[in-house]
Order: C-alpha cells, then structure tokens, then sequence
C-alpha cells in the first residue's frame, strides 16, 4: 500500500496525539517540535512533486545536476555580467543576432534586394527597412 503525503502528515498528528496522552510533558514537547519539522519536510517533499509534475517527469535533482555541471563549465570571463535569460529574452536574443549576421543581397536586375525582406532599401551595410546586416559580392 501506498501512502501519499496527505496519509503521512496525517500519521504525524496521530502519533504526536497519542504521544501527548502516554508521555511526560518535555518528553512530548520534544516529540512534537519534531513532528512539525516532519510536516515541513513533507509539504516541501509535496512541492518538489509538483514541480516534477510540472517538469514531465524530470526530477529536480536532475534540472540541478544539470544547472550545476552547466555553470562548472563556465570560466569567469563568460558568466562575469552574464544572467540567464527567459524563453522570450532568448528568443529575441537569437533574432537579433540573426539580424547581426551579414546575409548575401540579393540582386532583381541592377538592384540590391534585402535577403530577408525583400526591401530595395539596402544602403551601405543593412537594410534601412528591417535593419538586417548584408554583404555585396
């Protein structure tokens, strides 16, 4: 059989309930600081579940490990003003050096097209509509 977190904190209380009635008061308030401390525990084991559940299946010890082997590998210099990025922050990080990354012009005739917009407006070194970097032949 087995017992869930709910069944666990219950068993507490009933110990600790049992307890007060059969032992000395130190003895018992000894008993019951720890039956708080193992309540704690296991609300805390009840949110590690929950993120897991949340995670699909990956264990929080797991996205730890990784984190920790990820930083380890790091020198001083790459994470000095480094920070980590949300989904969305690395999304847009990830277009503009898109957008940084010169792209070969196209050519309609004698004219320049922007690789990426297909604009004529491609002066100099990037396009002056979407701002993508380009190169000439």
């Amino acid at each position: 059989m087995s017992m869930t977190v709910e069944d666990l904190k219950d068993a507490v209380c009933d110990l600790v309930s049992i307890a007060e009635e059969h032992l000395e008061r130190k003895y018992f308030e000894e008993l019951d600081n720890k039956g708080v401390e193992i309540i704690n525990i296991l609300e805390e084991v009840e949110q590690y579940r929950a993120l897991e559940e949340k995670l699909n299946g990956i264990s929080v010890k797991e996205v730890v490990e990784h984190f920790i082997k990820t930083v380890e590998k790091q020198t001083e210099e790459d994470y000095t003003n480094g920070r980590i990025l949300t989904n969305k922050e690395a999304e847009e990080w990830e277009q503009l050096k898109e957008k940084a990354t010169a792209k070969k012009v196209a050519y309609q005739g004698e004219h320049e097209k922007c690789p990426s917009c297909g604009s004529f407006h491609v002066y100099w070194k990037y396009c002056s509509k979407c701002g993508q970097a380009v190169e000439f032949d």
